[in-house]
């Protein structure tokens, strides 16, 4: 089977995004920072993700915000969620992120999606939103047997669930 040169991109891509998506909610505190400040690093680099149709959520699931770039017109940033959550969508489906989750009000903002892929091999979607408010998380070493693990997420479309074990 031959790779076209756009998905050798995107698979390079995601690839490369699974990683820090591993890693990126995971935290060994014996490296120093307190559980305190481990958790808001987690917070802040987590979003909703929000798929819409005619202005109603249809869809929604997790992501995590891994990149920004300062550009002219403002921050741009990547954000890795779940294929699933974004496949078989309308073309006039929008796709949003809501930041700061943790927060009263969120900040919604649009997303672009720049890959996606969603079949028994892969299920990931790279976005990138504008935001000034873009915390990409920092990639920490793996986990050990026995180091405690957060992990932040949005089920069902809900409310922010904290989850925390070893």
């Amino acid at each position: 089977m031959a790779i076209s040169g756009s998905q050798w991109t995107q698979g390079l891509v995601l690839g490369a995004a699974l990683p820090l998506l591993l890693s990126a909610c995971t935290a060994r505190l014996l490296d120093a920072p307190t559980r305190d400040e481990v958790l808001l690093q987690i917070f802040r680099s987590s979003v909703q993700v929000v798929l819409e149709r005619e202005g109603t959520a249809i869809r929604s699931g997790s992501g995590v915000m891994i990149a920004a770039e300062p550009t002219p017109l403002g921050t741009d940033c990547l954000v890795v969620t779940s294929g699933h959550t974004l496949s078989r969508r309308a073309p006039t489906d929008q796709v949003y992120t809501l930041l700061e989750r943790r927060q009263a009000a969120a900040v919604k903002v649009r997303a672009e999606i720049i890959a996606l892929q969603d079949d028994a091999a892969v299920d990931l979607a790279l976005l990138k939103i504008r935001t000034e408010a873009c915390f990409a998380a920092r990639p920490g070493p793996f986990p050990a047997l026995g180091d405690p693990v957060w992990v932040v997420a949005f089920p069902l479309g809900g409310n922010m669930t904290l989850a925390g074990g070893i």
